[in-house]
């Protein structure tokens, strides 16, 4: 599921510990995106950690070929205030009016 980018203000922005390709970003528009950028790892860009090549660092990113997944669907209209992401492929989460999401599957 593709999804549009944020409208409103990023609250929030973490890497996934295990898979550092994978970057998640939380909005005041209830936007949870999951930016996998597995598909440009090795693309030309600049050497980050192990001689890998970064995805995040290829110019490939502003030519839009990154997988930018909403993981609360369009539904949500409530701000995303804070999140985790665990080794488990859980992200847990939370919102406005004490609202609280938990996502499973989201390493794969």
């Amino acid at each position: 599921n593709k999804a549009v980018v944020s409208t409103q203000s990023t609250g929030e922005v973490q890497f996934e510990s295990e898979k550092s390709d994978n970057l998640y970003t939380a909005s005041l528009d209830g936007q949870l995106l999951l930016w996998n950028g597995a598909a440009l790892s090795g693309v030309g860009g600049l050497l980050g950690g192990g001689g890998k090549v970064s995805p995040w660092l290829t110019p490939e990113i502003s030519h839009q070929k990154m997988d930018v997944y909403n993981l609360l669907g369009s539904d949500n209209k409530l701000s995303v205030n804070s999140f985790d992401v665990s080794k488990l492929g859980r992200v847990v989460c939370g919102g406005e009016r004490q609202t609280l999401f938990c996502v499973e599957g989201c390493d794969d």
